[in-house]
């Protein structure tokens, strides 16, 4: 359960703001949205990648040497994190002067996350004990973030330890509450969903501090509560798929539903039951079946030369840049798809879409268990391979299609039904 509670339409915003594609119609349940929004918010601080801690143990910022502002680099720069395709289309600036504030609409709200992450290192940079006070339009709460210390925990990556206090004020007079000392402080207007996603995310990360943090905050007067916050990134595409798949029961939005349409597998129902009242109300008239498709023969390959031997790095426009890790994998990991599972998968070329002509197409499914490569080989699968680099050019350099694994490398690819919806890895 959250701090705060946050409705169903709030919540598919928020996740959506993040890079998920969730319909406005998904009727996933409340508690499974929350359960997104939280991987959501673990998966943007990197939190697995920058720290590999053991089952239960818990995270202790003084493990790590405090932040000094070497080669100059300040708080707040270190704050922001830009992804791949943001670095090479240009992104727009991350600053907190650029908070959209209050008014700020919920689709905007992963933006106004970042702006705040860096507002907090700016806070620091100038005064090393900083408080930050956060109001809502109407003055009728209250939130104290007074940093306790700021640790370097990778390189270029600082976190900022901290305690704060979140007050309900039913009189309204938030700006009264703020002591005269502490006037000079930042005080910094935000909407009601950011309110709430900011306490979700500082409640999350606090039950990952070790215990000692909690104890010495308690000794504070007031109800004041210990965390960290972390740089706020881009999402990877690996990531989003996991957040965006399986919608829930197209009738009844129960979660993981195990059924699927199984003549065009892209509905999902939790019963029978359901599957029967959806075709009733129309699915029968949209189902694109894969019984009558196409299928050709194609051999894959493990690397995009052909030679199926050696190691791989595999970086996607989502991936962050600043502290990433791309490990270089042994191309045998990339086995494949259980043999004759029918499979939705990702095809892409290199270069630019219509001008480029490609001589390998990339393929890979939702969770990157494999990831293989169509080359263009002059052999009797050219003539499909070309099919399929139109197919991507003309929708922009990507398309989602069907394939089933043979033998080994063998494979079939139905290129002439197309998945009703598009997804997001």
């Amino acid at each position: 359960m959250l701090p705060l509670p946050i409705q169903h339409d709030e919540l598919l915003a928020t996740l959506n703001s993040f890079g998920t594609d969730l319909p406005s119609k998904c009727s996933l349940p409340v508690e499974e949205l929350e359960k997104r929004l939280i991987k959501a918010l673990h998966f943007s601080q990197r939190f697995d990648e920058l720290f590999r801690l053991e089952a239960k143990k818990k995270l202790d910022p003084h493990e790590y040497h405090k932040w000094t502002n070497h080669n100059d680099q300040k708080v707040a720069k270190a704050m922001q994190r830009l992804s791949v395709e943001e670095t090479v289309m240009g992104s727009a600036p991350i600053s907190w002067d650029l908070k959209l504030g209050a008014e700020s609409p919920n689709a905007e709200i992963f933006t106004e996350l970042k702006h705040t992450m860096m507002g907090l290192g700016h806070a620091f940079d100038i005064d090393s004990k900083s408080r930050v006070y956060f109001v809502g339009a109407d003055k009728d709460w209250l939130i104290e973030f007074q940093t306790l210390s700021v640790h370097k925990v990778a390189e270029d990556t600082p976190l900022i330890l901290f305690c704060y206090n979140h007050q309900v004020l039913p009189e309204r007079n938030a700006l009264e509450k703020i002591p005269t000392a502490s006037r000079y402080n930042p005080v910094v207007v935000i909407s009601e969903l950011e309110r709430k996603v900011l306490l979700a995310l500082w409640d999350h990360n606090g039950n990952r501090l070790a215990t000692v943090h909690h104890k010495k905050v308690a000794r504070k007067a007031g109800d004041y509560k210990a965390s960290f916050v972390l740089p706020l990134g881009s999402i990877g595409m690996r990531e989003l798929g996991s957040l965006s798949k399986n919608t829930g029961c197209v009738i009844c939005g129960q979660a993981n539903s195990p059924l699927r349409c199984d003549k065009c597998l892209s509905v999902i129902y939790c019963s029978e039951r359901c599957q029967t009242v959806d075709w009733q109300l129309g699915h029968k008239d949209k189902c694109v079946t894969l019984q009558d498709a196409t299928w050709h023969r194609v051999v894959f390959h493990d690397r995009p030369d052909g030679v199926d031997m050696g190691y791989t790095t595999m970086i996607n426009r989502k991936d962050q840049i600043k502290g990433a890790n791309f490990p270089a994998l042994p191309v045998s990991n990339a086995r494949g798809p259980s043999v004759k599972k029918t499979v939705l998968v990702k095809m892409q070329t290199p270069g630019i879409p219509g001008v480029t002509i490609p001589d390998h197409i990339m393929i890979y499914d939702r969770q990157r268990s494999f990831r293989k490569f169509w080359v263009r080989s002059g052999g009797p699968s050219d003539a499909a391979f070309r099919v399929a680099v139109q197919q991507i050019h003309r929708s922009g350099g990507k398309v989602y299609r069907w394939l089933k694994r043979i033998d080994d490398n063998e494979y079939e690819v139905c290129l002439d039904r197309v998945s009703p919806e598009t997804p997001v890895w």
